[in-house]
């Protein structure tokens, strides 16, 4: 139960930005996002102590290498909110979380270093 409160609770928190909302499972909630509003969102997370970054992932959407999405993972407990941005290359800039979140700066160091992407 203790979960499922923490899930709804960030499922009110992030509406305001959200484009798209799944719930996938009692213990994860999926959070598409426009990339401006990430810094937002983590603050809003982590701000409230509802929980903090675990992890980033960056996925290929496409065989193509046109597409692409990160995910950027919340935890709360067994909670999971999974805040996803999509992008239309690797060279879109995205904002950077290292000074909400400083766990963030080795994922988006390797990520600058391995695919290109500049953060800001």
């Amino acid at each position: 139960m203790v979960t499922e409160r923490a899930i709804d609770s960030a499922e009110t928190l992030l509406r305001q930005w959200a484009v798209q909302v799944d719930n996938i499972a009692p213990w994860r909630l999926d959070v598409l996002i426009p990339a401006k509003h990430l810094r937002s969102v983590a603050r809003m997370l982590c701000g409230t102590e509802w929980g903090s970054l675990s992890s980033i992932t960056v996925l290929e959407l496409d065989n193509n290498g046109s597409r692409y999405e990160m995910i950027y993972d919340f935890r709360h407990g067994h909670a999971l909110v999974c805040i996803r941005l999509q992008l239309a290359s690797l060279v879109d800039r995205v904002p950077s979380l290292g000074s909400i979140c400083p766990c963030a700066h080795p994922f988006e160091k390797s990520f600058s270093e391995r695919y290109g992407i500049a953060f800001y």
